[in-house]
């Protein structure tokens, strides 16, 4: 997280903790907005496994 706190910093990007919280929670609710959009199941999985965990 301090990477993207850094970059967030070097661009004076002022809420970036906040939204790097808001990214994470999208990210973490992938399978809710996958199913929503009708992502293909084996698709999904294949997207899922790629999602980084940042907090």
């Amino acid at each position: 997280m301090e990477d993207f706190l850094a970059v967030g910093k070097s661009m004076n990007i002022k809420r970036a903790k906040k939204i790097i919280a808001e990214v994470q929670e999208t990210i973490n609710n992938w399978a809710y907005f996958s199913k929503k959009a009708k992502v293909d199941l084996v698709k999904s999985a294949a997207i899922k496994k790629t999602l980084l965990k940042v907090v």
